[in-house]
């Protein structure tokens, strides 16, 4: 359904966390549907746009390589995961997707994600992503913060290392580094500002008082 210029789905995604230490296991109990081609075809006219998949099948490659351009961001966590009869999420190589998953200029994954995406792990699989045109890749760290690759370098961008649920984290990162890359065209800027908000969202706080506390930092 779209409303005033915006898309309203009638079904969503539910998932199951089960964490054990850092790592987790997901359940996808409830899926949304594909992405129709009157979305891509709005997609295409936004200034920036973040596609981060949830099954990994809402886009085939070819209608993710139609996104491609300027101001275009990719989270590759869920194109990671498989989905078993059970629903039960488990890693999965997707080394077919590299080819136009570099045609977007900001990729963001964690360690194992940006791994199973380009067969290299650290900081190799940074620098095949930059040799191969990405312009900044965000590998994010959990409480440690992220290593950025940007203009052939790379560079550790620490967090506050606060204790507490690390949920969602990811996400906040990526809309916080789009809301000030929008307001300053500065990857590193941005970068910094994005790990300050994902650290506050990982505390022992309950769910409304990080909100006000992310709030009142994206006033800054």
């Amino acid at each position: 359904m779209k409303k005033d210029g915006i898309f309203y789905c009638e079904k969503f995604n539910r998932n199951t966390l089960i964490y054990h230490g850092e790592e987790r296991d997901e359940i996808l109990e409830a899926n949304a549907p594909k992405i129709s081609q009157e979305q891509i075809d709005f997609a295409r006219s936004m200034d920036f746009l973040l596609v981060n998949f949830i099954r990994g099948d809402e886009l085939t490659q070819e209608e993710f390589a139609s996104l491609a351009g300027d101001g275009r961001m990719v989270d590759v966590h869920s194109l990671t995961l498989g989905v078993d009869e059970r629903g039960r999420r488990y890693p999965r190589e997707i080394k077919e997707w590299f080819d136009v998953i570099v045609l977007f200029p900001f990729v963001q994954g964690n360690q194992r994600e940006l791994h199973l995406l380009t067969g290299e792990s650290g900081e190799r699989a940074i620098r095949k992503l930059m040799n191969a045109g990405v312009e900044a890749v965000f590998m994010t760290m959990g409480k440690k913060g992220v290593l950025l690759g940007y203009k052939g370098k790379t560079l550790y961008i620490p967090a506050r290392e606060r204790e507490g649920d690390p949920t969602g984290a990811g996400d906040i990162f990526s809309g916080a580094f789009i809301r000030r890359y929008i307001q300053t065209g500065d990857v590193y800027l941005s970068v910094l500002f994005a790990v300050k908000i994902a650290s506050c969202s990982i505390g022992p706080e309950g769910p409304m008082k990080k909100f006000e506390i992310i709030k009142s930092l994206l006033g800054q």
